[in-house]
């Protein structure tokens, strides 16, 4: 046998061997790039040696599948490809490849998963963000076929291109599950469960092997219909929404018998008001929902208010104005009682143009918490609600204005806005739980380090958390870290910014392929001398949530979906520091 095919042989056992490990699936099809260039690397991990690099639009024949990691061959050669950074769609799949915006039409749905569109008119636009280019819009009624969910984005085809629009905005249609023979039918039962997992999958049937439709988060309730036993033994929950979610990630909803006799009132859900297209003024539409013993305030818009709020606060009464704003409905709670409330009152001003005036007076313990919406369209006031009541936060997006910080090497990405992009959703999170929070800065600014721990003591904060993204010399350098200082501290002291530090970092280490920096999980002793770290007499740490310097994380860092799974990690942290 000749030396050359002794090596074919021996190159062509290791495939085979690579292939029947565990966890490794015989996969065909394309992966697309959807990132401005991606990293092939010779094994599947970020640590790998990087073979090539492909760009935007590039397409990839797929062989195998590892994890989250996707075997394709480039030229002449194979490699790998973090699965997350493609758009894979199977050799029996329509390709969805991404192609600039010649003509804004829709098709309607062909397929059972289709997302109706229930407003006016909706953007459809290049990547899940509200800051992404706007590839076209459809109208009312248009039909959209779906592909793949995203956090509260669906992936959705229209002519021949594809693109993404706010889950909220469309009536969504989950496709129903197609039967597979397993061991048992399922049962009927009728139950909650919530999420024990930091994040599960869900499928359109009980198995692994059933397709992706969305993911659950830790603690998040879910109805369930039916139940069934796959063929490995293991137990599947059928949602109410015909998703399916593994038995062993969740965990049933005690029945609690209430104290008082008295019957309790139930947040019932509210649909979003049809309101008139924004050309026609701003209208907007006020809603309270009681919630055990507190309030939930609601206020939908036909655009864009949350920068034109003006919140005026004295005493125990605020006052929420929204000039030249029209009621669409006139409100009628102002007669009942509200739990948390001593006066609730939405006042139009005689002259339209001067706007509407919400005026609540509040008896709860603690003051309300007011959170924007997402959109920009919507305001929630939360009274008495949540398990962070009465908690100062200062949340420190680091760098800002005329200092940019790290930049990426391959994308350019700055720090200064990854860092701003994760604090304002960490400030949602912790809001929702009825914390009081309190940002360095709100746009690019840059406040001195001196004014940032001097607002957080002047704030007499009971947390204070910088957050950054970190850089090295070396681009293969990875991973996540959180600081905290002991310099001058009593052990109490010391004691509560190392359990603040570590259960940060625990959250974030919880993230998919998210690895430590360094030893002690990522938990560094801070040896710099951090300034506002030093500065802040209640406990504090600085996140450095991944290495811009690393092409590999400065995509995931690039990413709105990895911003938000590390701003849910950050806020956990800190909820399990009050709570635990």
């Amino acid at each position: 046998m000749t030396k050359t095919r002794k090596i074919f042989h021996l190159l062509l056992f290791i495939s085979l061997f690579w292939l029947l490990l565990p966890g490794w699936a015989i996969a065909s099809g394309t992966a697309t790039v959807t990132g401005t260039k991606l990293n092939i690397r010779q094994f599947p991990s970020t640590t790998a040696k990087i073979l090539g690099q492909v760009k935007k639009g590039d397409k990839l024949p797929v062989f195998s599948q590892k994890g989250d990691w996707l075997q394709v061959k480039f030229g002449k050669q194979t490699g790998w490809v973090f699965k997350s950074l493609v758009s894979y769609q199977a050799a029996n799949s329509q390709t969805t490849a991404v192609r600039p915006v010649q003509q804004q039409t829709t098709t309607s749905g062909t397929g059972s998963n289709y997302a109706t569109v229930t407003g006016t008119k909706l953007n459809i636009r290049q990547f899940p963000s509200t800051t992404a280019k706007i590839l076209g819009q459809v109208k009312k009624g248009d039909k959209l076929p779906v592909l793949s969910q995203k956090g509260d984005w669906l992936q959705v085809k229209f002519g021949k291109q594809t693109g993404w629009v706010f889950k909220s905005l469309v009536s969504y249609k989950l496709a129903q599950p197609e039967a597979k023979p397993v061991n048992q039918a399922p049962a009927a039962v009728q139950k909650t469960v919530y999420v024990i997992a930091t994040t599960v999958n869900l499928r359109t049937g009980p198995g692994t092997n059933y397709a992706k439709v969305g993911v659950a988060r830790q603690g998040q309730e879910l109805k369930v219909v039916a139940q069934q036993k796959a063929s490995d033994g293991k137990i599947w929950y059928k949602l109410a929404n015909n998703a399916w979610v593994a038995g062993w990630l969740v965990q049933e909803k005690p029945q609690v018998t209430p104290v008082s006799s008295q019957p309790q009132d139930k947040p019932e859900p509210e649909p979003v008001p049809n309101l008139p297209p924004a050309e026609q003024g701003l209208y907007i539409d006020i809603r309270a929902i009681k919630e055990g013993d507190g309030t939930r305030i609601k206020v939908y818009a036909n655009s864009s208010v949350t920068d034109q709020v003006v919140l005026e606060k004295q005493d125990r009464q605020w006052k929420v104005i929204l000039p030249g704003a029209k009621l669409l409905n006139p409100f009628d709670g102002a007669g009942q009682s509200w739990p948390g409330l001593e006066l609730l009152q939405v006042q139009q001003l005689e002259d339209d143009a001067a706007g509407v005036v919400l005026t609540a007076v509040y008896s709860s313990v603690y003051a309300p918490v007011l959170i924007p919406g997402q959109d920009g369209r919507s305001l929630e006031i939360l009274v008495g609600l949540g398990r962070l009541q009465g908690r100062t936060i200062v949340i420190d997006p680091g760098h800002g204005g005329t200092d940019p910080g790290a930049i990426g090497g391959v994308l350019k990405v700055k720090e200064k806005d990854v860092n701003l992009a994760i604090a304002q959703r960490v400030r949602r999170y912790l809001a929702e739980e009825g914390a009081q929070i309190i940002m360095t800065r709100e746009g690019d600014t840059y406040p001195t380090l001196a004014e940032r721990y001097t607002l957080a003591n002047d704030q007499q904060a009971q947390l204070f958390v910088s957050i950054h993204a970190n850089s090295n010399t070396s681009s293969s350098v990875y991973g996540s870290a959180t600081y905290y200082n002991n310099e001058n501290r009593t052990s109490e002291e010391i004691a509560a910014r190392l359990k603040l530090a570590q259960l940060i970092q625990e959250e974030i280490l919880k993230i998919p392929e998210r690895k430590a920096f360094g030893a002690n999980n990522g938990v560094w002793l801070d040896s710099r001398g951090l300034a506002v770290l030093r500065g802040t007499r209640m406990p504090s740490v600085l996140v450095e949530t991944a290495f811009l310097s690393n092409p590999t994380e400065e995509q995931l860092l690039n990413d709105p979906g990895f911003q938000d799974q590390i701003a849910r990690a950050i806020a956990q942290g800190i909820i399990r520091y009050f709570t635990e």
